[in-house]
């Protein structure tokens, strides 16, 4: 991947936060539910600085302009059997978990297929094309649809991960660090990256949203076109996503404990 890993000599350390460490033609669709705040409750967003641990020292969330939330939910569940975002975890849909803890403020775009959330929101609903896909291609048609609407940050999120709406929070206030035009890449306790939990603005956005030959890619195939991006680490309960079905039991148990 070159040395799109690493940053200038300015900035050349990862930032590890966390206890270790309108193309023209993109259906749009607009859609309205009943409000439920039980997840705020649930999964206090609690945004850290580079210094401190995600889960023990809190502090307020900085104010940024105007974001647009990409949240995938576009998946086939072919592993897990049926739709994974519509099962519960703590009595709550999956997908309502992810996002239930975004910001009031922000701009929910759904790629996937119509459903119903937990929600009064209003949610942009969009289709990758052609529909299934693959996560590279829903990423880049929410990058446009974000674009159409003139918000040039972005920050991008599984749907079947119950905590990625708060390391939303904490990408997007990574990058209100950093200048107009940058990125910010997810990574977990392995130092692995999580390429579908980014944070773009500017240029680099700008730059993504211009791929058309994503079909059938990996998510992991658009980090090169980052260039020079930091590195943030999440702790595992932001990035532990649903699989399979002893995937949702373990985050049962976790969550009875």
């Amino acid at each position: 991947m070159g040395n799109c890993n690493h940053l200038p000599a300015s900035g050349r350390a990862d930032r590890l936060a966390g206890p270790r460490p309108a193309e023209p033609g993109v259906p749009q669709r607009f859609r309205q539910a009943s409000e439920s705040t039980r997840r705020r409750q649930r999964f206090p967003a609690r945004p850290v600085t580079a210094e401190s641990d995600a889960g023990d020292v809190p502090r307020p969330s900085v104010v940024h302009p105007r974001v647009a939330a990409i949240v995938l939910a576009g998946g086939r569940s072919r592993r897990f059997g049926s739709d994974k975002l519509a099962a519960h975890l703590d009595g709550v849909a999956l997908i309502d978990h992810a996002v239930g803890t975004l910001p009031d403020d922000w701009l929910v775009i759904m790629v996937g297929p119509p459903r119903r959330l937990d929600s009064d929101r209003k949610i942009i609903t969009v289709r990758e094309q052609p529909p299934g896909s693959g996560p590279a291609a829903a990423l880049v048609t929410g990058f446009r649809t974000a674009l159409d609407h003139g918000i040039d940050r972005v920050v991008t999120l599984p749907g079947d991960a119950p905590g990625a709406g708060i390391a939303a929070v904490r990408l997007v206030d990574e990058l209100s660090t950093l200048g107009p035009d940058a990125a910010v890449v997810g990574v977990d306790a392995e130092e692995v990256e999580q390429p579908l939990q980014l944070a773009l603005s500017g240029s680099v956005l700008h730059r993504l949203a211009a791929r058309t030959d994503v079909a059938d890619f990996s998510a992991r195939n658009l980090l090169p076109d980052l260039g020079d991006y930091r590195r943030l680490r999440l702790p595992a309960e932001l990035v532990d996503d649903v699989d399979t079905l002893d995937d949702l039991a373990r985050l049962r148990r976790s969550q009875a404990q």
